[in-house]
């Protein structure tokens, strides 16, 4: 329903999720196209190129947004974004990202 691409200055990403209430069971899928897939702003007109997809599907709402505030406050760094993209395996973008996001995230809730 809503634009999900966000410039990170460094690279692009797109955030889509769904309503909670059209979700079964919780879950991230992390998607690293080969080719930058176009996806329209979430903070301005226009379409950018997103090197990385997260896709959230979240079953509590309150949980969404600790999910969301942990993986933008990472987003922001470069080497964080980096090591997502040029991941060579997916135990080591599993491995990342936990660290990283659903630490953070736990320490939030």
């Amino acid at each position: 329903m809503f634009p999900t691409g966000i410039d990170l200055g460094f690279g692009a990403v797109a955030i889509p999720h769904c309503d909670a209430s059209h979700a079964n069971k919780p879950c991230v899928y992390l998607i690293k196209p080969t080719n930058g897939i176009p996806f329209e702003r979430a903070d301005d007109d226009g379409e950018l190129i997103a090197e990385l997809i997260i896709a959230l599907v979240v079953t509590d709402p309150a949980e969404q947004m600790h999910l969301l505030r942990a993986l933008f406050t990472s987003l922001q760094d470069e080497d964080f974004f980096n090591e997502l993209k040029n991941a060579p395996t997916i135990e080591a973008i599993t491995a990342t990202f936990s660290s990283k996001i659903l630490n953070k995230n736990k320490e939030v809730a």
